[in-house]
């Protein structure tokens, strides 16, 4: 969600956007993605286990139609390779 903010707020800010690139916290994994293509080993595990989790709850207890927990576990799987695809590192 915060890659898609600062997207967002350099479409409409780039001040805004430079501004949350410098931030010392929010700012190293923004540029490493935006710059490189990097997602951090700890980003990627907390990212694939929420999904995991996610995509378990469903499952287990949501009650919703089946054809829409079997979409969104597709839409989830997908995302998750997406994530582990990418870089952990640059080079």
């Amino acid at each position: 969600m915060l890659l898609v903010a600062v997207w967002a707020f350099g479409k409409s800010s780039p001040e805004l956007a430079e501004k949350i690139r410098a931030h010392r916290v929010f700012g190293p994994p923004i540029r490493d993605w935006q710059d490189n293509g990097v997602i951090s080993l700890k980003a990627k595990a907390l990212a694939l286990g929420i999904m995991t989790l996610m995509g378990g709850w469903l499952w287990s207890y949501s009650g919703l139609p089946i054809w829409l927990v079997v979409g969104v576990t597709v839409i989830l799987a997908g995302a998750a390779i997406y994530v582990a695809s990418r870089p952990s590192f640059s080079t």
